[in-house]
């Protein structure tokens, strides 16, 4: 065996005690009083990019505390914070996190993250959910308990369904709720489509961008006809609309940069760019069994032609090329090339040609003959 190089290591009652910890902070009490602020950063690697400390959050309406991550086709997904083994979940609410981005099914280890809408025990859940009683039952005296301490006041609502638990980290409208589909499905957006709020931020005034992710300029979308179809199980039993066709805005898959923007949330004047978010997307993924109350059944308008004017219309059409058409009666032919006037086109510029040549042949003096 080949000696080790180098300095003999000191003894253990020789070393030194640690000055700072693993992150930089110092240990000493001194330092402790006044600590300094903690540098963060996102690992490389991950497919998220966004900090642990801002993605922790309580339920409003139960109190537990969750974990938002960024969903494997967009969005974001509240998940336990702790993991659990598989084996005592159903297949169908099995989540994993890798990378910093969540994804259905187990991790490599045997276990799984359960989403939190379906464990809050103030939410209503399907009759056919009754694998996880006994896990909704604990916490829900856990939450009593804490009410009963003044720790915690919920919030409560008339009625709590899994999908408000989903959606509580949004500022839903009361209005009306377009669909949107994106290469990854379809979504539900926070309001209407002409009024979907850009979400960048204001580095100047340190606020949220007021413009519009819809624009005049740029042709990204339409509206169109798809067929939505009833869920598995006994859920999809109650849904009557099973076959109907509703109305989405489609965005138009040959445009990437557009569907880019689309998903990122951003307006045309902060895309692309390096200007941090104010807030997260604000999409949610479509459960057809919670989000069927936003089915729209008739075609809406172009929300494009209501945002322009009659104005800015005729000015379209005033400053737009000029089309003449052909100058013989009977041919409709035009162009917008600037050309005099007279104009014939190729046609019947052949033919006149065609009947000039003609004309000056019989017009033609010929010589007489001799006598």
């Amino acid at each position: 065996m080949i000696p080790p190089v180098g300095p003999k290591p000191p003894a253990m009652d020789e070393r030194q005690p640690r000055q700072y910890h693993w992150d930089g902070t110092p240990t000493d009490s001194q330092a402790e009083a006044f600590p300094r602020p903690r540098s963060l950063r996102v690992w490389g690697s991950s497919g998220s990019k966004i900090l642990r400390k801002d993605a922790q959050a309580r339920c409003r309406f139960c109190g537990h505390r969750m974990e938002y991550f960024e969903r494997y086709d967009g969005g974001r997904i509240p998940l336990t914070p702790m993991e659990v083994p598989s084996a005592l979940v159903p297949h169908r609410f099995h989540w994993h996190v890798e990378r910093g981005v969540a994804a259905r099914g187990v991790s490599a280890t045997g276990r799984c993250r359960i989403p939190h809408p379906t464990l809050c025990p103030m939410a209503e859940h399907d009759d056919g959910d009754r694998e996880l009683e006994g896990a909704r039952r604990a916490l829900a005296l856990r939450t009593r308990s804490w009410i009963n301490e003044g720790s915690f006041t919920p919030q409560l609502p008339s009625a709590v369904s899994e999908g408000a638990v989903f959606e509580q980290h949004l500022p839903v409208s009361e209005g009306p709720r377009h669909i949107v589909r994106h290469v990854t499905g379809l979504w539900l957006a926070a309001t209407v489509v002409d009024s979907i709020q850009c979400v960048a931020r204001v580095v100047d005034e340190d606020r949220r961008c007021q413009n519009r992710v819809l624009s005049d300029q740029a042709d990204d979308g339409r509206w169109a006809q798809t067929e939505i179809s009833a869920g598995p199980g006994r859920a999809g039993q109650r849904a009557f609309w099973d076959g109907d066709g509703i109305w989405i805005w489609e965005l138009d898959p040959l445009r990437a940069d557009g569907v880019a923007r689309w998903q990122s949330q951003r307006c045309t004047s902060h895309w692309p760019g390096t200007t941090p978010d104010a807030v997260p997307a604000e999409w949610v993924h479509l459960e057809p069994i919670w989000h069927s109350e936003h089915f729209v059944r008739v075609r809406p308008s172009d929300p494009r032609k209501l945002a322009r004017s009659s104005s800015a219309l005729l000015d379209m059409v005033s400053t737009g090329p000029r089309r003449v058409i052909c100058a013989t009666p009977d041919c409709r032919n035009g162009t917008v090339v600037l050309v005099g006037e007279g104009w014939l086109c190729y046609r019947c510029e052949r033919r006149a040609k065609k009947r000039e040549r003609t004309h000056r042949t019989h017009r033609q003096v010929r010589p007489e003959r001799p006598t």
